[in-house]
């Protein structure tokens, strides 16, 4: 239920503003200055977690206190400062904060991107937005002609069980199409949000309000232990005892992840590299998570082949493309991730290095872009470029007398252990395991294939293809002979498989030449 962590940020708010507002006054301080304190130090740590990828970024308080601080600022201003500040707020000026503040709403549902890493400085325009509209009052043109509208007022009435309804509702479709909804489902799921926000807010949370009654607030509290020790004793078992064998064996791959595994990790000014087995000739792995997800059992491989002193060493950085020059705003953390890999290839007892990654991801549809014109990997012009520097790097790699490794992509489609289990309308379950055609996702792909295969073979490289291994006879399957998962999710292969089945990166540890 991911809707419900944001109400969860709300409640600890609430726990700890009230505590907060009393030493303000205890000690005397301003509740203007000390809020905007507050603000700056959790927006700061906010652009500091979504600049360096951390996931605390969104889920975590001390990231999206400033969200609702801003919030207490403005109340503040309302309560004690409105009558001192009205003199100068005449309806002109109001008007151009409605306006100003309805603009940004729309502007930052317009351009922020699921690609994006938000909060980030990309909150502040959904954020400043509603402060202008709340801070222009109900006289301001928007205010009064729009948002005081009785569909509108309406719809801000049922918000609360909206907002909880319509998740859950979508991503049971989600469950039910197994896949992305069309667009009828999707209208007809919102449809019944609707509904159900209509009938959940007349028929109970009307009634619950306006209760009298002690026993209906006990009732209350009960439920909510009740709940409170299920959940407890769920996340203690791991899990719901006795479900479906197939349904843990599916939901056990969609979690599986082993990194850095039996890597060492080092800490150095350009980020993190990982080693593993001896101080001998190195082999030195380049890329994103896809290159990532094998090093679980490259580490395996070299411990376990004593007869040599040859090591392994991981350059990685999830989500960043190995390609010189490609950037992206919002991937400010890769920052550095091509300069850390440049100092570590010149070590001369680097002999061997192997690129891979989520090409498709980036040449494809993704935000990236190169040179200075800015010219997105997705469009002609920026891949020819990025295949250019590609090609560059790999070429200045092989004139220092260092053999290449180009890996390609895995197979992309369907995969998702998640999208393998359909649940029926009468609760039970279906399990999909079809495969997938080699020519569904090669025909879309077949050009990103064809130019990452000519930059590389013209550099000097070598290509590894995981297809050839992945696909039989133009199909890919999604499960191996035991019927367990392949894959972890649509971009990589789970660490299980790789340890065991996956031996095409074999001769790039133990003997490359």
């Amino acid at each position: 239920m991911l809707h419900l962590w944001s109400l969860g940020i709300e409640e600890q708010f609430y726990i700890l503003w009230p505590v907060i507002i009393f030493l303000i006054y205890r000690f005397r301080l301003n509740i203007i200055g000390s809020a905007l304190f507050l603000f700056l130090i959790s927006f700061f740590i906010n652009i500091y977690s979504s600049e360096s990828g951390s996931v605390s970024a969104f889920w975590l308080l001390q990231a999206r206190a400033w969200e609702l601080l801003i919030g207490a600022i403005l109340a503040d201003i309302d309560l004690n400062h409105r009558g001192r500040i009205q003199q100068y707020l005449t309806s002109r000026i109001l008007n151009v904060f409605s306006i100003l503040g309805i603009l940004f709403v729309i502007i930052g549902i317009v351009v922020i991107k699921n690609t994006y890493f938000v909060p980030g400085y990309w909150a502040l325009l959904p954020t400043v937005g509603a402060f202008f509209l709340i801070f222009s009052g109900p006289d301001a043109w928007i205010n009064r002609w729009i948002l005081s509208n009785k569909i509108v007022v309406y719809v801000g009435l049922i918000s609360y069980p909206l907002y909880l309804w319509h998740w859950p509702l979508l991503y049971f479709s989600r469950i039910l199409t197994n896949g992305t909804p069309s667009l009828e489902v999707r209208i007809a799921t919102l449809g019944a949000s609707f509904i159900l926000a209509c009938l959940s807010y007349f028929l109970i949370e009307k009634p619950v309000r306006k209760s009298g009654n002690k026993m209906v607030l006990a009732g209350l509290i009960f439920s909510l232990a009740i709940i409170t020790c299920a959940g407890v004793v769920i996340f203690i078992r791991d899990g719901i005892p006795g479900r479906n064998p197939e349904a843990d064996k599916i939901s056990a791959a969609s979690g599986e992840w082993e990194w850095p595994g039996g890597l060492t990790p080092h800490v150095v000014e350009d980020g993190k590299y990982y080693t593993a087995g001896g101080n001998g000739f190195q082999t030195l792995y380049f890329g994103d998570s896809n290159m990532e997800m094998y090093g679980a059992r490259i580490s395996t491989l070299v411990k376990e082949n004593k007869g040599t002193d040859r090591g392994v060493i991981f350059v990685i950085r999830d989500g960043c493309p190995p390609i010189p020059d490609a950037r992206e705003p919002g991937h400010a953390y890769c920052a550095g991730f091509i300069s850390q890999f440049t100092k570590t290839a010149a070590n001369p007892k680097v002999d061997t290095v192997v690129i891979g990654a989520a090409w498709f991801s980036y040449l494809y549809n993704g935000p990236f872009y190169v040179g200075a014109e800015k010219s997105l990997l997705s469009s002609n012009v920026g891949a020819v470029k990025a295949m250019n520097e590609l090609h560059q790097l790999i070429a200045t790699l092989v004139a220092s007398h260092k053999r290449v490794y180009l890996v390609l992509n895995i197979p992309w489609g369907n995969f998702d252990p998640k999208h393998m289990i359909q649940r029926t309308l009468t609760g039970g379950f279906m399990f999909v395991k079809n495969p997938v055609p080699e020519a569904e996702f090669m025909v879309p792909f077949a050009l990103i294939q064809s130019r990452l295969i000519d930059a590389a073979t013209s550099a000097g490289a070598r290509i590894i293809n995981p297809v050839d291994t992945l696909c039989v006879n133009g199909l890919c399957p999604s499960v191996d002979r035991n019927g367990d998962p392949i894959y972890r999710d649509t971009m990589h292969l789970r660490p299980k498989f790789v340890k065991t089945q996956i031996q095409y990166l074999d001769i790039t540890a133990i003997s490359p030449h």
